[in-house]
Order: C-alpha cells, then sequence, then structure tokens
C-alpha cells in the first residue's frame, strides 16, 4: 500500500505555514501603518509646538538646545521643547510649520493603507479558516491553485530575482522618511565615493558622522531646498548609526549639501567640505526602528 497519508499531512501543515507566514507579514503591515498614521495625526502638536516657539521668540538666543514654555493649552504646564543650536530660530520654525503641513496632508494617505492592510489581514485569516478545514488531497490541492499557494520545495539555492540583484549592485541602502524622502547610505568608503559623487546630484543633501568613520548618507529630492526637519533627523540618524562614533546617546553629524564635497586623492571615501553645519542629535529607537521598517507598538511621546 502506498503511503498517501503522509504526504497529504506534510502538504497541509507546509500549506499552513505559508498562509499563518502571510498573517505574520500582514501584522507587522498594520503595526507599521498604525504608526504612521499616529505620527500623522499629531499634525496639530507640531504645530502648536510652532506656535509656543513663535509666541516666545524674543527669549530664543542662538545657540540654545531647548527652551522651556508654559503652555496655555495645558493649563499653563511648563514643557520643554528641544531646539537646534546650529539653526536659526526662523528656519526651525519653517521647518516644523513646514512638517505639520505635510504630516496633516498624509492623513488620508496613510488611512488607505492602514486600510489595506487591514483587508489582507482579513483575507489571510479567511484562508487559514478554510484551509483548517480541508481533509483531502484533492481539496489541498484545489485551495492551492485558488489562492496561489506554491507548496514545492525551495531550491538549495533559489535564484536571485532581478530587482534583487539590482538592489545588491547599489553602493548604497535606501531608507525612506515619512515626508516620502529617499535617503541613501554608503555600504563601504568606495561605495562611498560612487555615492557621492556618481549616484547623488549637487543638490541633495549630505550627511556624515563629525569627526568619526562612517557612510556618506544622501537625502534625495529637496531640490535643494532644505529638507523638513523630520527627515533630517532620519538621515543624521542613519549617519550615526552606520558610523563608528561609540557613543550611544547620539552625537554630532556634519551637514552640506553635495557640491560642498570634495573628494581627497589616493583615500576612499574621505571628503572636504568647502561649507557645513553641525547638527548635534540623540539616538531615537523608535525612529530607527521606523527606518528599518519594524515597527514598533510603542505609543510615540
Amino acid at each position: 500500500m502506498l503511503p498517501i497519508e503522509e504526504p497529504f499531512d506534510k502538504k497541509l501543515q507546509q500549506a499552513e505555514r505559508a498562509v499563518q507566514k502571510f498573517i505574520k507579514k500582514a501584522n507587522l503591515w498594520i503595526a507599521n501603518k498604525k504608526e504612521i498614521l499616529n505620527q500623522c495625526i499629531q499634525w496639530q502638536q507640531v504645530y502648536h509646538t510652532g506656535i509656543l516657539l513663535q509666541s516666545n521668540l524674543f527669549r530664543i538666543e542662538k545657540g540654545m538646545s531647548q527652551i522651556v514654555i508654559a503652555d496655555w493649552e495645558q493649563g499653563e504646564k511648563e514643557v520643554v521643547i528641544p531646539l537646534d543650536p546650529y539653526m536659526d530660530i526662523k528656519d526651525q520654525l519653517k521647518q516644523i510649520f513646514k512638517k505639520s503641513k505635510k504630516l496633516q496632508s498624509g492623513i488620508p494617505h496613510a488611512e488607505r493603507e492602514l486600510k489595506r492592510a487591514e483587508k489582507e489581514l482579513s483575507i489571510r485569516t479567511e484562508q487559514l479558516s478554510i484551509l483548517q478545514k480541508v481533509s483531502s488531497p484533492e481539496e489541498l490541492n484545489s485551495f492551492c491553485l485558488t489562492y496561489h499557494l506554491n507548496l514545492n520545495e525551495p531550491s538549495t539555492t533559489p535564484k536571485r530575482s532581478p530587482a534583487k540583484k539590482e538592489e545588491a549592485a547599489k553602493p548604497y541602502r535606501v531608507y525612506k522618511t515619512i515626508a516620502g524622502l529617499e535617503i541613501w547610505v554608503g555600504k563601504s568608503a568606495k561605495d562611498n565615493d560612487k555615492l557621492s559623487f556618481h549616484h547623488a546630484n549637487g543638490l541633495d543633501w549630505w550627511l556624515h558622522a563629525h569627526n568619526y568613520p562612517g557612510s556618506h548618507v544622501v537625502i534625495r529630492g529637496t531640490r535643494g531646498e532644505e529638507p523638513d526637519l523630520d527627515s533630517l533627523y532620519d538621515a543624521a540618524e542613519l549617519a550615526l548609526r552606520f558610523s563608528k562614533n561609540t557613543d550611544t546617546r547620539g552625537g554630532e553629524v556634519s551637514l552640506t549639501q553635495v557640491k560642498a564635497i570634495k573628494s581627497v586623492k589616493n583615500t576612499p571615501g574621505k571628503v572636504m567640505l568647502s561649507k557645513y553645519r553641525m547638527l548635534k542629535i540623540k539616538l531615537d529607537n523608535n525612529r530607527w526602528n521606523r527606518l528599518r521598517g519594524s515597527p514598533t507598538i510603542k505609543p510615540l511621546a
């Protein structure tokens, strides 16, 4: 007698694992979209922060890293607002109001994406419910055909897709900000040169951990305009994370445009800056997780 039951049971388990994997991905997708939507919903808080700073301009001096302001919306409770000591307060206000506007306009898209993710979870959950009622090889084959599930064993040396080959060939990693800007991060010293001098545009913004070896970081898509503050902090976070800076609290990052950097002969990755300014930031694990695509459920502060 041929062993019919064992192969069927094995394939059924494979199918269940495959659907469970889809469910896990859908849950991660939902968590990610919820976090993005939560950030967008905070546009009013960002706007209010700008109004608080605007009403206290006379108290803000150059080089201040924070200011304590009585918030009239919280019964005059004192709040601490961080400042960029290297940026003019008027430029900071411009960035804050710009960020608030972008977050507000991003709400409809974030809501649509969350609904897509929730629909995906609903579909996959229903598939699992149907699969759990399958009781024969014929029903399993029908299920796999209906839901395009391939239970063939993967080869020991799977072929890399053209898209993955292209991604691997690039001299940089790609990250995305909430504002939709791309951040490119060099993979090595030689790749840093390729990124900065062959792939980046002269008007792109360029960052690097100050006084530490590390990746060149480029913010794309700004057309020469300074990026929003949140995107700047995303890029600065990546510049520190991909450097030999050992301070787990944060550090300083050099900021300029690509047109202001010049390569140093016979020293891959090393550059000279004709002009730049400094950003001093604290490392943020929530920001880092979002950039890596590993969403956290922890609510934003």
